[in-house]
Parts: C-alpha cells; structure tokens; sequence
C-alpha cells in the first residue's frame, strides 16, 4: 500500500531535463540530491559508471554516498541503499576496514544454522511445512530432498550480508531451506528485521510468523522490512528460503528504528541453545509491522503521475527488484513514461536508454537504441551501447557502423575506445587491437573497467603484459572475482604459487561459504607439497557442501597420496555413498579393496554357452536371439544402473543384413555408456572385435526438435551367417540427483523380430521401495530377495522362453499391442502419478502479465465461450511456431508459459500448459493431460506410471473437450488421428485421472466428392469436381493449401492421385482458415483416359475411377497383429456423366448395398438424358480388426472395391 509520507516527495521530485551522459552528471545529480528521491536516479545509474570512474573520480563518488547515507532528510530505505553501495566502493577501492564498518551500520547478520535441502513441489515449497517448521531445531537427521539432512553450523558469512545459499548445495535444482540464527537482547526494544531473497523466503521469530514474501525475484537486500517488538532475553530467528528456477540466496539484517545497529545484541551460536530459546513460551507477540521499503517509495502519491514520476518509480522498483519481476513493473512504467511525453521531448531519448537497460529483449533493446539515437544523433553513449549489443548478437558489421558513429561524435569517450578494441580482436586485427589497447591503458591507468578489459584481451592475444595490467586492475578494482581469477591463472602458469595461494585467501575471504575456492586451494598445496594444509582446505569444504562427493574424493585422493590406503577407501566409500550409482567410484573402491564386484555380474550370460542352444523351431528364421536380457539396479535416490546383454545367431543373409546395426540411446550431460562386448563369435572359435562406433545427436532439426539425447551406433561390417554376435552396454547415471526426483518407471519390450529363445528383465530395488508391474501373458515374474554390499534388496524377476518373432506388418500398431512386455514403476496410482507431475509443472503453468493480459483481451472481446475456446485454440495452434526444446527436465516439464507467449513457440508441452492457463483466466475450465499416441500400441492400465506418455494436450471437462496445441488448422472438435481412442492422464490439483480419449464418428469425418464428367469419343476429356472435406483428412489439406500460393498446382497434383495426367484449368479452394467449416476444393480440368473406348461406344467407371480399398487396408492374405485403422470415416460420391454428342447410356447398373459390422457401401445409378448420374456412399466404422475378424474385413472391402468399381457402357445412337 503507498507510504503517505513516503509518496508526498513524488509529489514535489521534478525530474531534471536529461543532460548528455557520463560520470559527471551522475556525480552531479548525486551531490545535488537532498532529502528527496532524486538520489535514486545516480544511485542506479553508479554500477554502470563506476568501473568508467578515475581514481580521483571514484574518491568524488565515494564521498558523495557518504553524504547520502548521513543525511536523515533522505528515507531511511533509500540511506541503507546509500550505505550498501558505499561499503561495497569501498571494498572495491581496497578499503575493506572501512567497509566493514560499513556493513556492520546495515545490522547484517551472519552467524547461523543451515539444514536442506527440502522438496520445491511446483515452486510451492514455500507455503508447504517440512520438518524445521514442526518441531525444536536438533543434532538428528530429518527426511530431506533426496536423502536425509540434519542441522550444520554455518562458518561467518560474508560481511557483505550476502549469504550465497547455491555455494551449500550441490542441487541446482527447485528446493527449500532453512536457516536459524539466535540473539540476546539485555532489554526490550523496537527492532527491524530486513530481508532480501531469491526467489522468495518466510521468517518466525520465536515460533511466530513474522515476514513472507513469495517473489518471485532476485536477491536485492532489504526488499521486505517488518518492525518488531522484542522482549529482553533469547530470541530465534527461522527463515525459510525457496529456489525455483534462479539464484539461491539471501540476506537478513536487524536494526532498531532508526536503521542503527541493535545495541546489546548477542548471537546465540550453539544448537542446544537454539533448541531450548526455540521451545520456550515466547515472551510475547513480536507484533510485526510492515515498514516502508525502497519499492515503497515507488508508490505512486495520489493525482496524476507525470513521465518523470513515473520513470522515477520504475527505477526505483527496478533497484528494488521486489515483487514477482516477471510482471515487468518498471518496463511497463517506461512504456507509459514515455507516451505521455510529447513525441520530439528530448527525454524522450534518454528514457529510452534507460529502458534498454532494463529490458533483458536484446531486440527491444536494439529498437529502443535506435529510436533513442535517431532522436538525439550526437549521443555517444547510445551509440556505444548500439554497438556493443551488436557485438554481443555476433553482427560486427553493424556494431562498427555503430561504434564509428559513437567514435566520431565522441572521440575521448572510453567505453566506446574500449569497445573497439576488443571488436578489432574479434575480427582477427590482432596487431590493431593490441596497439590501440595498449595505448588505452597508457592514456587510462587507474580506469577499473580499462584495466580489467585490457589486461583480459592482452593475455587473449598472448601479450606477456597481461599479468602487469591485470595486477594494476585489482589494485583499482579490489573486489571483481573475475580479475582475481585471470591474476590467479597467471600466477599458477608462472609458478607463482605464493601469490596464487594468497589471491585465493582473497576469493575464500570475500566468498566464504563458496566451497570450490577451498577445493582449489587444497588442489593447490596438495600439487606443491602441503598436504596437511590441502586435507584442511579438502574437510571444510566437504563440512560446507556434505551432499557433493566432489570435496570427499578429493580428500580420498590426498590420503591415497600420503600412503593412507585405510583412510582412503573409507574417503571413497563416504563418496560412493553420495552417489552410489558412480560405476567409475565403485570400481576404483573395488581396485583398492579387492572382492566386490560390478552389480551386474551375477546377471551376465556366457554368449559361448549360448551357441550350442539348437535353433528350435525356428530353422528359416533370418536370426535367432538366443537370449535378450536386461538388469536394471535402482537406488533411494531415483538413479539407476543399467546393464543390457544380448547374444544372437545370424542364420542367413538376411539376419546379417537386418542385425548389422545397433543402436544405443543415451543423454550424455546426465548419464554415461559403457559397451562391455561388441563382438562376433565365430564357429571355428575364433573372436572378431573389429565392430565400428560412432556417435550422434538424435536431433531432428527438419522436425524443429532438439534433444540431449546422443546414440552410441555399433556396427558389425564383417557380420556373416553362421555367426553369433554379442553385444552387451551399460548406461550409468551421473550428477548428483535424478531427473524426475524419485519417480522411475520403465517399459521394456521381451519380444522382437526374430525368434527369442530366452528374454528376460531384472529390477534389484532397495527394500523400502515399493515396485509395480506388469508382464505380458507367458512372461513369468518373480520377487526374490537380493543383496549389494550390505544393502538389502528386493530382485524382480521377468521372464519368458521361446517367443516367435513378429515381423513388421502394415497398419500394425506399436510394439505394445501384440509383443510381449515389462511395465514397472515406482508409483502406486494414477493419482499419485498426476498429482506428483502437477507439481513438478506448476511453476511452468504459473501466467504472468502477457498472459493475463491475452486472457483478459479475449474474454472482453469474445462473449461465447466456445468462440472464445476456439480463437484461443487457434492462437496457440496456428499463432505458435512448433519447436522443441526437450533438454534435461524439460524433455517432460513445459517451459514457463510466460516464456513460450514471449518467444512464440514451443512444442506440445508449451503449447498445451500455455493454453490451459489462457483458458483458465479467460473463465474456461481446462486441464493439462497427457497421452500417449495411437502409434505406440495400447498398454493396461496398470501399473500407474509416466513412462507410456509422449506427448500432452489440453483437455475441457465442462465442455468435454480435447484440443492438441500443435494440431494448426483443426476445429475445436477435430481430434487428430493419432489423438483418439488411447489413453490421456488428466492432471489436476488434486491428482490424475486415467481415462481414454474419445473416437470421432463417421459423420465426423466426412469426404463428399461431386464429378461432372465429359468424355470424349476417344475416352479422354474433361469435367468439374468439387471436394468438401471434413474431420481428421481436413487439416492436412488446409495446411498444404495455406502454404501454397499456386492453388491451381496444388489442386492439379492432389487429383492427379484419382486421375494420372490430369490437367486442373481452373481452381479455387475455400475455408482454409475456418476450420469450423468443411474445406471446399473447387477444379475444371482435362484428364486423359476417362473412359474405355469399345467397339460399340464408351466403357467408364462408376465413380469416375476404381477404388482400391483392398490394396489399401487388406493387402495381407492373414495377419498375426491387430488391424489399426484409425478413426472411422465416411465418404460420398455424386458423379454426373454427360457422354459425347450421339453416345447414350446403354443399360443402368442396379443398385448395390453392402452392410456388415465394419461399414456400409451403397450405390445407386439412374439415366439422367443420355448420361448417367450415380450416388455412392462409403462408410467405414470399425476401427480396429482383430486377427480373428480380419478374413472377414479382407472379404468385405474386396467387395466393396467390386461393387465401387463397375463400369457404366455408353453406346452410339439415341436413346431407345
């Protein structure tokens, strides 16, 4: 709510007419600012130009933060403001004594208690209680994330009051944590507590709830205040902080009212005293009260708001960054800035280059550049910026037209000199870049950001300077963790290892928490000789990150090296715990302490006893597999091992040819692939290895579909028959937390093409995890106990013998319907299935201000809620490019619906979440469901699991309503093919719902064809059709004919499949874009060859040509799968022959009707003058034949063809 007396400074802030850029405005508008606002404008604009600043200039900078910090006539928001940035000059200047005085005035707090991480759900992890919130802080584990955490004492964090949470974790991923720290008070006092977070953190003092704020956001310092009552004696402070998808940190600071430290504060530091402060009676409520932030001061005083109030607030929320950034607050303050000010205000180019650096659009930002140069020409600072984004997008063309303007309106104007330099470099001008840098350092010897940009490219071009200008950098710019590390890299090539180490001592002071400086460090001295130093630097990076085996196989290696062999495996063996499923650990502990054994070698099969199996009943057969098998070892944590093993005998020729190629899929980022055996057993007991490897992206860019998945391709060239092949991989999991958390499931096929005489997959589970599955009829199962070390397990056995291959067949459906099949998972329903996937997407389906604003738009201007649904449906359909991005997680999680509106694509995934949330905030009901398409076979709806699925769309219960995302120009009742009649997983808030998409009618899916047809007395001639087209062939048609600008072309080649030589002389079509309406073909053509010429006159087809249906569904005499035949359909025909001048109809063909449980077939025919006129419908109901059925279905469409194909006889003279 706005801060009456806050606001009342917006009132009175005129903003001053903004003057050419640079330091000195900044330094000006700074030192001129006095108890208003005003000081916000150079306090945003410091970080740019700070780095640009001399050493005198920074010393004017520093100086004037100071005056702003004291003076009481400025918010006590803004002053805190004043004093973080001062202290943070001030470390930078290298006074770091008189920064931490600085910091120590802010009240930040550093001492503290860490346990996590905890579960993020959906990013809702911050409204959902875990263990710390339930019950007194203690030295016992509680269940975390992914494996059990307990309490750990922090080291002092940072005087900077940064607490940098994504240096404790080795999860990058969604989580929660919490943090607790204690104080004593000697008497009561009015306190308040600052917080600042990313992405968002609640807060209890003394099990009272004091602070929440959602986010999401950045971490600013101080983006939330409460003011407090306490009471005189021990106080707990619990904040909880939640990481979605960005940084994890935060920062905490208690004062009194006045901002000043609270006086006779005294940290509490240990946990029992923590436990019992935590579990006393409080001595009161803290009576929290909000207190006015710096996004406070944005708020707008009451009456109109001005363009310089409001790009004054946007800065203000922009240094603030509180809220949920993704409303784009001050963006959208500029956007209404900038259209009240008159069109030639010369603000007008400045704000724009304000907006530039806010945006994160490098396209807006390159638009709102050039707008902002073409209004002010002589702008040197927009002309670098121009250039310099230019650069950054890879167009150095327009980056050097861009700085050449820069340079000529400003010649001294550094950034723009500096610039030039390293695009020079970027161009391969090495010697010019080196000279005109060189010269810059000369000209600019204490400028920070010359320095460090100077010394960067001269060590870049191999300049032996580097170290000198780099060395000169961090004495200008203490601070910057990127110049000490280039220092540091150059220390450690020339051997400086004395300077090294104490450049570390300076990233490990200014980042205490960051564990890889310690790892480094201790990398360091273990490579000079100072082991007892690096095991110390190995442990305490191991205390600050105890969930990273990293730090602990370093110290393992470090013992090893020191002859410490006992003290080594147990290093490795505390690492192996972390990651158990790290096959290059195991085998390492298994080296240095001899009688374990890889978990799969129990499992392996001797390919040698194999060969002498007989072929059985499978002689002739191209290939026999005389065993298939699978060994899959599952831990706690969802990752898994897996072992795949196959011996085959190649029979023949064409065994050799089919099995020549094999191929192994995997994601090289989290998982990694071993082949065991890759080799040809031959049957004079010779071996031959010489199989081929390559390996490549399964991309498939034609398709605008990205993956991380590579395969691994093995290749036997020299394959014969008479050979056994085996082959046998391992693909082990890496990194350190599964994909899906510890959700697994798996689909495994038992059956294949060729004869198998032994199939069988092998799941060994930890005891406490609960395994469903499902086995084909004839796969025996079994559970039998099992053991890994000292782990207790559970091995589900599936097995089957002697199963007959299945050679492919047309109009098969997947591998599902009719091979045999392993289906396991680690969930126990569907419920739990769709309410475990709807958390983990909803912060993706979380809308944001384009989406609410699209949503708002469309239900203003669309009444009806079916229009509505419709016009939102082909927004998303049509309006969205399909592209997939289906890298790591989001190979099953959609990309932030925000995010898909802005880039304007995304595949099913994207799409369907981005049209639920449109639906849902335009007042429709809709869900994101799951399915798995009709391609893939059909699977019993047991066990629950999310491997069946492959793609998502959106379903509407209040309209039962499904709609594919990425089906561009079906209708709202279009359901494409491969959409119908299989099963979906509803996903709602409550769980999921397992149910079967519908199957469209035959009316639904409507063709009607009419003809006019003239031949001539040689057989050739001429006619008209027109097509009418609806349902599932429609909008293939429509998209071909959007896309094609020769409507005639397009129309000739489309009837040249009824009619071979046709010639379309005119044509139009209708209804592309209304797919709510039938698709219309209109053509005039000439065809050769329409009818027969005969000794008496003209033989033509019925329909104006034969139908082939046999040939197109029943070309098998027998079938050993299921006929799929998709959705059923309808077609009619209407065809008027007109015969040439003295030919006349000679007899009519009766009519035909046909009807059995698959469809109908109807024909009439009637003399209309001397031609003919004849109806015919087509009705196809069945939409899967079974193997039983199928001699049946053959019978019916050969005599449907015969019945469709009769001929009509016109004879010469008139009629009777």
């Amino acid at each position: 709510m706005p801060i009456p007396h806050l606001a009342f400074f917006l009132a009175f802030v005129s903003l001053p007419a903004p003057p050419a850029s640079g330091l000195l405005d900044t330094l000006q508008r700074l030192e001129r600012s006095r108890g208003n606002l005003r000081a916000i404008i150079p306090l945003w604009e410091l970080p740019t130009v700070w780095s640009y600043a001399s050493r005198a200039e920074r010393e004017r900078l520093i100086r004037a933060l100071h005056r702003v910090a004291r003076d009481e006539k400025n918010p006590l928001p803004l002053r805190r403001l004043a004093l973080r940035l001062l202290a943070d000059r001030l470390r930078s200047a290298c006074r770091d004594a008189e920064a931490r005085v600085a910091w120590r005035a802010l009240g930040n707090l550093g001492e503290f208690w860490l346990v996590g991480p905890f579960p993020n759900p959906g990013e809702r992890g911050l409204d959902t209680p875990q263990a710390p919130e339930q019950g007194p802080p203690g030295a016992g584990s509680m269940p975390g994330k992914n494996r059990p955490v307990a309490w750990r004492r922090l080291p002092p964090a940072s005087p900077d009051g940064k607490l940098a949470l994504e240096s404790l974790f080795a999860d990058d991923e969604p989580q929660v944590a919490y943090l607790l720290t204690g104080f004593h008070l000697e008497q009561a006092a009015e306190a308040v507590l600052w917080t600042g977070c990313a992405d968002g953190c609640k807060a209890w003092l003394d099990r009272q709830p004091v602070l929440s704020d959602p986010g999401p956001h950045p971490l600013r310092p101080d983006q939330s205040a409460v003011q407090l009552r306490l009471a005189a004696g021990d106080h707990a402070l619990l904040i909880k902080v939640a990481r979605g998808g960005g940084a994890f940190a935060l920062s905490v600071s208690l004062t009194d009212p006045a901002g000043r430290p609270l006086a006779g504060l005294r940290t509490i530091t240990g946990l029992d005293e923590l436990a019992r402060t935590w579990t006393a009676a409080p001595g009161g409520s803290p009576d929290p009260r909000p207190r006015p932030t710096l996004a406070d001061l944005a708020q707008p005083a009451s009456g109109r708001q001005g363009a310089d109030d409001l790009v004054l607030r946007a800065l203000a929320l922009d240094l603030a960054d509180a809220g949920d950034v993704r409303r784009k607050e001050p963006e959208r303050l500029f956007e209404e800035a900038l259209q009240k000010l008159p069109p030639h205000d010369e603000r007008q180019a400045r704000f724009r280059q304000w907006l530039a650096l806010i945006t994160d659009d490098p396209q807006r930002q390159r638009a709102l550049l050039e707008e902002a140069l073409r209004l002010r020409s002589n702008d040197a600072e927009a002309a670098w910026r121009l250039g310099r984004l230019f650069r950054a997008l890879n167009d150095p063309a327009r980056a050097i037209a861009a700085l050449e303007k820069a340079r000529r309106t400003d010649p001294r104007h550094v950034p723009t000199q500096l610039e030039w330099c390293e695009l020079q470099a970027d161009l391969h001008l090495d010697g010019r870049a080196q000279r005109q840098i060189e010269d810059l350092v000369e000209r600019h010897p204490d400028v920070p950001e010359v320095l460090h940009s100077g010394g960067l490219l001269l060590r870049r071009l191999g300049n032996l300077r580097a170290g000198e200008v780099l060395t000169a950098a961090g004495k200008a710019s203490c601070d910057d963790a990127s110049i000490l590390r280039s220092r540091l890299e150059i220390a450690v090539e020339q051997g400086r290892i004395d300077e090294a180490l104490g450049l570390l001592d300076r990233l490990i002071e200014m980042e205490p928490w960051h564990s890889g400086w310690l790892i480094e460090r201790g990398e360091l001295r273990a490579a000079n000789g100072r082991a007892a130093e690096a095991l110390t630097d190995f442990e305490a990076a191991a205390r600050l990150l105890p969930d990273d085996p990293v730090p602990v196989l370093r110290r393992a290696e470090m013992l090893l090296r020191r002859g410490d062999t006992p003290g080594a495996i147990a290093a490795f063996q505390t690492a192996l715990a972390l990651t158990p499923q790290d096959q290059n650990l195991a085998r390492r502990v298994r080296w240095l302490q001899p009688g374990g054994h890889p978990f799969q070698r129990p499992y392996e099969l001797d390919a040698r006893a194999l060969m002498a199996e007989p072929a059985g009943a499978w002689p002739e057969a191209p290939a026999v597999r005389l065993a298939d098998r699978t060994v899959v070892r599952l831990y706690e944590n969802g990752m898994s091992l897996r072992y795949h093993q196959e011996v085959i005998r190649i029979q023949n020729k064409a065994g050799a040819e089919r099995l020549r190629t094999f191929r192994i899929e995997y994601a090289p980022d989290r998982q990694q692939v071993r082949v065991h055996a890759s080799r040809l057993l031959r049957s004079d007991g010779s071996v031959d290895t010489s199989a081929t490897t390559r390996d490549y992206s399964l991309s498939e860019p034609w398709y605008n579909l990205y993956y991380d998945v590579h395969a691994r391709e093995i290749s036997f060239p020299q394959v014969s028959a008479g050979d056994t092949l085996e082959l046998a991989w391992e693909i082990d999991d890496i990194g350190g937390g599964a994909l899906l958390e510890r959700f697994f499931g798996d689909l495994c096929p038992l059956q294949f093409e060729e004869p198998v005489l032994s199939s069988s997959y092998l799941l060994l589970a930890p005891e406490k995890i609960e395994v469903h599955g499902y086995a084909s009829p004839g796969v025996a199962r079994r559970v039998e106990p099992a053991r890994d070390g000292d782990e207790r397990l559970r091995l589900y056995r599936f097995e089957a013998a002697a199963l007959p291959g299945l050679e492919p067949e047309p109009g098969a459906g997947g591998f599902t319907s009719h091979h045999a099949f392993v289906h396991v998972s680690t969930f126990r329903d569907w419920n739990e299935v769709g309410a475990w996937y709807h958390d983990l997407v909803a912060g993706a389906l979380r809308p944001g201000p384009q989406v609410e604003q699209l949503a708002r738009e469309q239900a203003a201007a669309v009444a009806d809620p079916l229009e509505r649904v419709r016009k939102l449906y082909q927004f998303v359909a049509n309006g969205l490019r399909y592209v997939g991005l289906e890298f790591g997680v989001h190979g099953y999680v959609p990309y932030p619906v925000e995010q898909v509106l802005e880039r304007r694509f995304g595949d099913c995934k994207d799409k369907s979440a981005l049209l639920a949330a449109l639906l849902n905030l335009s007042g429709i009901r809709a869900e994101m469901a799951l399915l798995r398409m009709k391609r893939l076979g059909d699977l019993p709806d047991e066990p629950a699991s999310l491997a069946p699925f492959n793609h998502a769309v959106c379903y509407l219960p209040d309209h039962d309503l499904w709609l594919d995302g990425t089906a561009a120009f079906h209708d709202i009742r279009e359901l494409p093919a491969q959409d119908q009649d299989t099963l979906a997983l509803v996903i709602t808030p409550r769980g999921g719902r397992l149910v079967r998409t519908p199957l469209s009618k035959p009316e639904q899916n409507r063709t009607s064809i009419e003809f006019e047809l003239r031949p001539d007395e040689r057989g050739d001639g001429g006619g008209e059709v027109r097509i009418r087209l609806q349902g599932v062939l429609a909008p293939d048609l429509r998209m071909r004919f959007f896309a094609e600008s020769d409507v005639r072309g397009l129309a000739e080649k489309t009837l040249s499949e009824l009619f071979p030589g046709i010639r379309v002389t005119q044509a139009s079509v209708h209804n592309v874009n209304e797919p709510e309406r039938p698709l219309e073909i209109h053509a005039a053509f000439l065809a050769p060859h329409l009818a027969r010429p005969t000794a008496t006159g003209l033989d033509v087809p019925l329909l104006g040509r034969e139908t082939f249906y046999q040939r197109l569904y029943a070309v098998l005499h027998q079938r050993v799968t299921a006929l799929e035949l998709g959705p059923p359909w309808s077609v009619e025909w209407r065809v008027r022959w007109i015969p040439p001048d003295g030919m006349r109809l000679d007899t009519v063909v009766e009519d035909g009707h046909l009807d059995t449980p698959f469809g109908r077939v109807e024909t009439r025919c009637q003399r209309e003058g001397n031609g003919a006129q004849t109806r015919a419908a087509f009705t196809l109901v069945a939409s899967r034949v079974s193997t039983g059925d199928y001699p049946a279905f053959r019978d019916f469409v050969s005599r449907a063809d015969r019945m469709l194909s009769r001929n009509l006889r016109f004879v010469r003279g008139d009629t009777p």
